[in-house]
């Protein structure tokens, strides 16, 4: 339990990193990213990579690499019609799969985890995310696969805010970066669970706050169980919209490891103080 809250005050820092850094360009900012995450010893990461879509061929091209790993072909393209896993990132957008194409394979990569970022685009076959962002493994934790849906939408919201100060400079960067952050946290409205059928719905006082719900999901003793979480950060604006970002994956996270209230709830406090 300890070594997944160190794992996760390591994906706070780096989700507070990317929140508050200035980046001028896309690649800068996934390239930093890539590098980051790999970096981070506690999930053993061994590569990682980002595929930019190339519409006119209907592919992803390789356009970084970094890690451990063979070097793969600089311009190296895989074509979404011969991995099926690519259009399914626009409703799952992580997805866990073992490597098939050879070139990949042949440089050692077997078992990977790959998250869609930046602008949806939409081809003849379907809509499919600008990037993709690839990092492989001996073994791919499901702490790790929980943390990357975590950073995948702060990247979307980096990646937004980078395209709207471009276009609009008088656009507040901290109540766009916010109100994202918390709108990615609330789960769908309606939630039915056995005959109970639930409704939530979050409206913040003003743009931006740490305010959320959510609702969890989970089995004791093959018993399924709904619990239904209503949080408040203290802060206000963008450093409780992260706040409420980080408990929220901490919680999720937390909940499949202790299944006693008061246990879960000290050691989060713990983190949250630490």
């Amino acid at each position: 339990m300890s070594t997944q809250y160190e794992q996760q005050k390591d994906t706070y820092k780096l989700v507070e990193k990317l929140a508050s850094k200035s980046f001028k360009k896309e690649h800068v900012l996934l390239k930093y990213l890539v590098k980051n995450i790999v970096n981070m010893k506690e999930f053993d990461i061994t590569g990682g990579r980002i595929w930019e879509l190339e519409p006119e061929t209907a592919s992803y091209k390789l356009v970084y690499q970094y890690g451990e790993v063979k070097r793969i072909p600089n311009g190296y393209t895989i074509a979404i019609a011969e991995h099926p896993i690519l259009p399914r990132l626009i409703k799952e957008r992580t997805v866990l799969n073992y490597e098939t194409d050879p070139v990949l394979r042949e440089k050692g990569i077997e078992i990977y985890s790959v998250t869609g970022v930046g602008d949806v685009i939409r081809l003849k076959t379907g809509k499919y995310y600008k990037y993709a962002l690839g990092f492989n493994a001996p073994e791919i934790l499901q702490s790790f696969y929980e943390t990357l849906n975590i950073i995948n939408s702060v990247v979307n919201i980096a990646l937004k805010s980078l395209g709207a100060q471009q276009k609009q400079h008088k656009i507040e960067k901290d109540i766009l970066k916010a109100s994202e952050i918390q709108r990615s946290l609330q789960p769908d409205h309606k939630l039915q669970f056995h005959d109970y059928d639930i409704y939530g719905l979050c409206l913040s006082a003003h743009y931006v706050g740490g305010d959320y719900f959510d609702y969890i999901l989970h089995s004791v003793d093959e018993e399924e169980r709904l619990s239904v979480l209503v949080s408040d950060a203290a802060a206000s604006g963008l450093p409780a919209a992260t706040q409420a970002l980080f408990v929220s994956g901490a919680i999720r996270m937390g909940s499949t490891f202790t299944p006693s209230i008061s246990k879960f709830m000290s050691k989060l406090n713990n983190l949250i103080y630490e």
